[in-house]
């Protein structure tokens, strides 16, 4: 594996274990706390794990070179309902990942206008899976945020670091299993 495939699985892989994480400490929400509005982020949790689930689409997209899909506006999802969406948005974005692995890292991705008359905007491929990892921390800290604002405790750590060290003692486990 490349030095730079290694770090894109570094931060796919960390944000998807912190936001899988909280969506599981949400289970325990009823539906009225997980669409409760607050003044943070897009909303509400509800609203927050939405925008994520979209926006792990809209990066699969443009690293496949397909046009994003308009965001869906069905009706809202429980935090068991949300976590299946995440789990299936987080497949296709490590699709679209791995299919872009033949670009450099400086290939331009071109991102969708926002509106008449704006400017064609581009971007390069390392810099939008910088986008994809720095994107989740944002909203995991405003979940966190929420979660504290209801009093949820303990409020689960998404830290890359945690995840770092929990999968190196995973690691360590199976190959211990594997020597006995």
């Amino acid at each position: 594996m490349r030095p730079l495939h290694e770090l894109e699985d570094i931060l796919l892989d960390a944000d998807a274990w912190g936001v899988r994480r909280l969506l599981e400490r949400c289970l325990a929400l009823s539906d009225e706390e997980f669409r409760r509005p607050m003044e943070i982020g897009p909303g509400s949790l509800h609203n927050t794990f939405s925008h994520l689930v979209r926006a792990a689409g809209f990066f699969a997209a443009l690293l496949d070179g397909r046009p994003p899909v308009a965001p869906e506006t069905g009706a809202p999802r429980s935090p068991a309902a949300m976590l299946e969406a995440y789990v299936a948005a987080c497949t296709d974005l490590r699709g679209g990942v791995e299919r872009s692995r033949g670009a450099s890292a400086g290939d331009r991705i071109e991102l969708p206008s926002r509106g008449a008359g704006e400017q064609r905007k581009s971007v390069s491929r390392a810099e939008l899976i910088g986008q994809i990892g720095t994107h989740g921390a944002y909203h995991r800290a405003q979940v966190a945020n929420m979660l504290r604002r209801l009093g949820v405790d303990p409020i689960p750590d998404t830290d890359l670091i945690l995840w770092a060290t929990e999968r190196g003692d995973r690691r360590r486990s199976n190959a211990e299993e594997e020597t006995t």
